[in-house]
């Protein structure tokens, strides 16, 4: 259980600094797949932090895979309206986020995505249920 909070700490510090280097270089305009990226990666940390609040009180396998996905999903929504607020409050983060729906939606995909991804390698390293 530790070692799934220590990769998610880890992965929270990637994303911290690729969004850092990212805004500061220009690669959200150069590289239309940073974001894509970040958001991956935020969904495989909040699918370690899941793995680490409910590995043994969920006993399903279905229902744990069901819920690491769901949990991403909810870090996603999170991860949109902190962007939100973040644009609203700092004028110059706005100039490096303009807030769509359709941007939103798709962030939230690929964070779900990654959460698919930690379900998938909790079930076949049984590291999940």
């Amino acid at each position: 259980m530790r070692g799934h909070l220590y990769k998610a700490f880890s992965l929270l510090l990637v994303i911290a600094l690729g969004a850092f280097l990212a805004r500061r270089y220009g690669w959200y305009s150069t590289y239309w797949f940073t974001d894509v990226i970040l958001h991956i990666i935020a969904g495989v940390m909040f699918g370690f932090v899941w793995l680490v609040i409910a590995r043994d009180s969920i006993q399903s396998r279905k229902l744990f895979f069901l819920t690491i996905i769901l949990f991403t999903v909810f870090g996603g929504y999170l991860w949109e309206i902190w962007e939100f607020i973040g644009s609203v409050r700092n004028p110059d983060f706005a100039l490096a986020y303009v807030p769509s729906l359709a941007d939103t939606l798709s962030d939230i995909a690929w964070g779900m995505l990654g959460g698919v991804l930690v379900g998938l390698w909790a079930r076949s390293n049984a590291a999940g249920v």
